[in-house]
């Protein structure tokens, strides 16, 4: 709850370090985002970001694919008007507004119910990771 009251710029920061594979569709991060937004949020908050989810997700789905070790790097950018999301430091797509979105977004990862828990944990810095 303290990183989703926070005012300000902010980052999530993934690197792709899937073993044993070597790239992923990025409708994967789609059914991911849509699933963790489902799970974490409110009625009211779906509703309210049901449109930039959609347009952050048209945005991930043009990158296509990511492979090992590529950067994914989804900021929070007020100033720019929103969520700005990068591959490798490429942009995609364009800034998708609301801090409300982002929050959602983290929700995904950082929410009650989280795609990885161990992910959740790593991000967090809490054991289990």
């Amino acid at each position: 709850d303290a990183i989703y009251a926070q005012d300000g710029p902010k980052r999530l920061e993934l690197r792709i370090t899937i073993p044993l594979v070597k790239d992923v569709s990025t409708q994967e991060f789609v059914k991911a985002i849509n699933k963790g937004v489902g799970r974490n949020c409110t009625e009211a908050e779906k509703a309210a970001v049901a449109e930039r989810v959609k347009a952050f997700n048209d945005a991930i789905t043009e990158v296509g694919r990511v492979k090992k070790g590529d950067l994914l790097r989804i900021d929070y950018l007020p100033a720019q008007g929103g969520t700005v999301l990068s591959v490798n430091g490429k942009t995609w797509g364009k800034p998708i507004a609301g801090q409300d979105f982002f929050t959602a977004f983290l929700k995904v990862f950082l929410g009650d119910k989280p795609t990885d828990p161990k992910l959740r944990a790593g991000l967090l810095g809490q054991p289990g990771a």
